[in-house]
C-alpha cells in the first residue's frame, strides 16, 4: 500500500470536481424543461423499479445504456461472496448503515449542507433512511450488479439525482427565475446559496469519503458488533463497493485497492472534513427521533438504545460533533435492562440472539423492527417503497405483513 495516494493537495483538487457526463445530461434537460423538465424526468425514472427508456430524449437513452453495464474490472467472485455476508449478516449491515454510515456522512462539514437541504424538501427522515436502505438491499442482492440489476439502476438513479441537485445548487436567482424555477424546491434552493469556499457540491472528494462510509465503515462497524467476517469476506465488501462507486461516477483513482487502503482513504478525507455544524447536528438529530420513534411505549427505558448504539459504532468524538449527548451510567444500566427483554419478543426465537454481546443483541431487535416497518409502507407510484427478498426475510426472521 502506497502512502502517496491521496494527498492533501490531491483531495483538495477533488472538491473541484464534479461529475462530467451526468452533469452534462442534467444540464440539457434543465435547458430544454426548466424545474418542471426535470422534476418529470425524476418522476419518469422512479416511478418504477427499473428504468423505462421510452419517451426519455436520445441522448439521455444512450447515457443510460452506457452506465448500465458493471466495470470490466468487477470481482464477480468477489460479489458473490459479499453477496453471503449480506445474507449471513443483513441486520447488522443496516445497523451500521443507520448507526454509523449517515451519521459518519454529517459530520463532513463542507458536504453536509447539500444533504441538509435535499432533506429539508423531502421533509420526512424516514424517507433517506428507506431510499438508502433500498439503495443498498440492491447492490448487495444476487445479480444486483449485473446489467439490469437493482443495484445498477439505483446507483444510476442517484447519480442523475446528485448532478440534478449541483446542478439546481450552482444557479443563481437570476438563472432560476429566467427558466420559470418557481417551486417550493427552487424557493428552498434560492435560499441558501452555495458557498465557494466548500468546493462545489456533491464533489468527487464528498463522493468517495461517503462510498466508504459504506465500505470502509461497513467493515468496521461488522468487526464492531462481532460478526467475526474473514479477511476475504471483508476484501469482498470494498470491491463491491468499488464497483457500485464506479456507476455513481465517481473516479477510480479514489476507489482503494484493499480493506487498508479504504480505511486509509475514509480517515485522510475525514480528518480534512469533519467538524461539528447546525446542518449535521439536525439531521443526526432527525435520525435518532426516529430511531426512538420505532420502540414502543412499553419499552420506554429502551428508548437509549439507539443513541448507545450510535455512539459504540462512530465513537465518541465523532458523536460529540454531532451534538448526541453522551449516555449517563443510569440510561446505559436501562439500555442493557431493556435488552434483556428482547429475547421472545416479535416472535423471534432465542437461539438468534445466543452468544450476542448486549449491543448487538439491541442492534438485531431495532433493526428487525425497522425492517418490517420499511415493509408495510404503502406502494408508492407503481412500486413498493421498500422490498425485501423472501430468502431474505426468511433468514432474517422478518415479519413479512400484507398491505
Amino acid at each position: 500500500m502506497s502512502t502517496d495516494k491521496w494527498t492533501d493537495e490531491f483531495l483538495a483538487s477533488m472538491r473541484q470536481e464534479m461529475d462530467p457526463p451526468a452533469d452534462e445530461v442534467i444540464r440539457r434537460l434543465f435547458d430544454e424543461g426548466g424545474l418542471a423538465g426535470l422534476r418529470q424526468f425524476h418522476s419518469h425514472i422512479l416511478r418504477n423499479d427499473g428504468i423505462p427508456l421510452d419517451g426519455l430524449p436520445p441522448y439521455v437513452v444512450d447515457y443510460l445504456l452506457e452506465t448500465a453495464e458493471p466495470p470490466a474490472w468487477m470481482d464477480r467472485d468477489a460479489v458473490r461472496m459479499a453477496e453471503e455476508v449480506l445474507s449471513s449478516y443483513g441486520l447488522i449491515a443496516f445497523t451500521v448503515l443507520a448507526g454509523a454510515s449517515l451519521p459518519e456522512c454529517y459530520v463532513d462539514r463542507p458536504g453536509v449542507p447539500a444533504l441538509w437541504l435535499t432533506q429539508k424538501i423531502n421533509a420526512h427522515v424516514y424517507r433517506r433512511v428507506v431510499e438508502t436502505s433500498q439503495f443498498v438491499m440492491g447492490v448487495m442482492v444476487p445479480g444486483g450488479l449485473e446489467r439490469g440489476g437493482k443495484g445498477i439502476q439505483a446507483a444510476q438513479k442517484v447519480r442523475l439525482m446528485h448532478a440534478s441537485v449541483r446542478h439546481l445548487m450552482l444557479q443563481t436567482p437570476d438563472e432560476q427565475l429566467a427558466k420559470g424555477t418557481t417551486s417550493d424546491i427552487a424557493d428552498v434552493f434560492r435560499s441558501h446559496t452555495w458557498r465557494e469556499e466548500l468546493g462545489l457540491p456533491i464533489n468527487q472528494e464528498d463522493l468517495a469519503y461517503t462510498l466508504q462510509t459504506f465500505a470502509w465503515v461497513g467493515v468496521r462497524g461488522m468487526r464492531d458488533l462481532e460478526c467475526g467476517l474473514t479477511r476475504d469476506q471483508e476484501e469482498a465488501v470494498i470491491q463491491v463497493w468499488n464497483a457500485t462507486g464506479h456507476t455513481l461516477g465517481i473516479r477510480e483513482d479514489l476507489m482503494p485497492a484493499d480493506v487498508a487502503e479504504a480505511q486509509l482513504l475514509f480517515e485522510r478525507i475525514k480528518a480534512r472534513i469533519a467538524a461539528p455544524s447546525e446542518e449535521g447536528a439536525s439531521l443526526q438529530a432527525a435520525l435518532l427521533n426516529y430511531q426512538e420513534s420505532l420502540i414502543p411505549e412499553f419499552m420506554g427505558n429502551y428508548r437509549h438504545l439507539p443513541r448507545m448504539i450510535m455512539r459504540h459504532l462512530v465513537g465518541d468524538d465523532t458523536a460529540n460533533m454531532l451534538g448526541v449527548p453522551p449516555l449517563m451510567p443510569v440510561e446505559v444500566e436501562e439500555a442493557h435492562e431493556g435488552i434483556a427483554l428482547i429475547e421472545g419478543l416479535d416472535h423471534v426465537e432465542d437461539h438468534v440472539f445466543h452468544g450476542f454481546s448486549p449491543v448487538r443483541k439491541g442492534a438485531e431487535w431495532l433493526f428487525r423492527r425497522m425492517l418490517e416497518t420499511y415493509a408495510r409502507l404503502p406502494a408508492a407510484w407503481e412500486r413498493d417503497l421498500f422490498t425485501i427478498p423472501e430468502g431474505l426475510a426468511t433468514e432474517w426472521s422478518i415479519a413479512r405483513l400484507k398491505h
